[in-house]
């Protein structure tokens, strides 16, 4: 009877754990996963039983403790508002066999507060967010990459992004993105063997890409930001402006040339790819001579591009 009665109490005990609790008042679904892999089951029962369609709002909590995942953790299609929210001590750690930590497509309303979520044996993975309405507040991201696909809004807040050891920090991959980073931190990035990639890499304009009042310190990337993979007519330009804008951040012991980072233009040194003009208009405002347009030259920053450009 006593091992009858233990087994029913560990059978309850599991079935807290993954089935959810019903939060009357406010009409929301708390789950509260222990490990890694119960966050993962969780994921997945949502999408596999279209939970994220009848289900309006679903909070995942997350103790002070470390979530080991074995794969990747994979949001699609939730038209709920799902919030995986964290406490102090609280990490996420990435599967080190798998490229993404967070894949995030078509859904409606993702927030991620209070967690650290990235990769403790120093290797770095991507967060994928595409046609994704994305929430990030409060976070401590570390060894991960922003990859962000067409059609997605995503809104960082009082966030750190830091210790990216490959490739660029964010990189924009599709149409019609909206992007904003407030009161964020960037430091300690850096390209990996990829030594001449940019911290921003634009494959894509951007609708908005916005920085306000962020802090980059001790990147090592070559460049801030790099335009060459945008069709010439998108790059930077008197009719177009810049595809992004920087408000108030400040720079300091980055590998780019800071120089003129938080000038007028706010422009942080760049690439002369960025001072290619649209062909039809060409040199306006800029007195650069339509021969530029060919020139190959290595600059240092942005003051020497133009100054080679227009010396001769």
């Amino acid at each position: 009877m006593k091992k009858r009665l233990l087994s029913v109490c560990i059978a309850l005990a599991l079935m807290s754990v993954l089935l959810p609790a019903r939060a009357a008042e406010e009409d929301t679904t708390i789950f509260s996963p222990q490990t890694g892999q119960e966050l993962i089951s969780i994921l997945d029962e949502l999408r596999l039983k279209n939970l994220y369609i009848t289900t309006p709002n679903i909070t995942i909590m997350l103790e002070g403790k470390d979530y080991q995942l074995e794969k990747s953790m994979e949001i699609y299609l939730c038209e709920s508002n799902l919030t995986i929210q964290g406490t102090s001590g609280t990490r996420i750690l990435g599967a080190k066999s798998y490229h993404y930590t967070l894949t995030a497509q078509s859904s409606n309303s993702i927030t991620l507060r209070d967690l650290a979520i990235g990769q403790e044996d120093g290797s770095t993975a991507v967060f994928e967010i595409g046609d994704c309405d994305l929430i990030i507040e409060r976070c401590d991201i570390f060894s991960e990459s922003i990859e962000i696909r067409e059609d997605t809004v995503l809104t960082v807040k009082d966030s750190t992004i830091r210790d990216c050891s490959y490739g660029a920090i964010i990189e924009v991959r599709g149409d019609g993105t909206k992007t904003l980073f407030e009161n964020c931190r960037f430091y300690r990035n850096r390209p990996g063997p990829l030594d001449r990639l940019p911290c921003i890499s634009l494959f894509s304009r951007p609708n908005k890409l916005d920085f306000i009042n962020c802090t980059f310190k001790d990147n090592e990337y070559y460049y801030f930001n790099d335009f060459s993979y945008l069709p010439v007519g998108e790059r930077k330009n008197d009719k177009a402006g810049l595809p992004y804008t920087l408000q108030n951040c400040s720079f300091s012991g980055n590998a780019w040339d800071s120089e003129e980072a938080g000038t007028d233009s706010a422009i942080p040194a760049k690439p002369v790819s960025e001072y290619v003009y649209d062909v039809s208009d060409p040199g306006e405002d800029t007195k650069l001579p339509v021969e530029a347009l060919d020139k190959v030259i290595d600059a240092a920053s942005a003051a020497d591009a133009v100054k080679q450009l227009t010396s001769g």
